[in-house]
This record gives structure tokens, sequence and C-alpha cells, in this order.
């Protein structure tokens, strides 16, 4: 039985799969900028993704929670912190 596609969009990507590209400040908190592939996201606190979901963001730093499918694992996720490399 072949895995269910991926939603489009935001619910559809994985958090191994983007990388951080800018976080602004808006007037409803911070958004993080991400890129997958050729496409460009905006994320916000609460974004769910395809495999977890994004706790928090701050001035220079994106924090994800993803979901771990090992049962072996003392968590069932782990805490992915993505920063703003300096240019």
């Amino acid at each position: 039985m072949a895995p269910a596609p991926r939603p489009d969009g935001i619910p559809g990507l994985l958090i191994d799969e983007i990388q951080l590209t800018g976080i602004f400040r808006t007037t409803k908190g911070y958004v993080a900028q991400v890129r997958s592939g050729t496409k460009s996201y905006l994320l916000r606190e609460g974004d769910q993704l395809f495999d977890g979901d994004v706790v928090a963001i701050a001035k220079d730093e994106a924090v994800l929670k993803q979901l771990i499918q090992d049962p072996a694992s003392p968590k069932p996720y782990r805490e992915v912190v993505m920063t703003l490399r300096p240019q």
C-alpha cells in the first residue's frame, strides 16, 4: 500500500526539507520565511507541518517540534532549532 500523498503548501512541508531564510517582525509577532526546493513560505507560531509544528519564533531563530516515528525513542518528538546564519 502506497503512502498517502502530502498536501500542498505548509501542511505538506517536512521539517528536514526546509531552510530558514528570514525572520520578520509584524504587528502580530514574528514570522519565519522558509524555503523548500524552489518555493518560499511564511510560517507563524502554531502552524502545522507534515511532520510537526512551529512552537516559537524569535528575532533570530525558529523552534519546531518534529514528530518521531521511532518506537524506541524515549520521546515521540524532537525539538529542532533553526537559526539565521550571519551574512
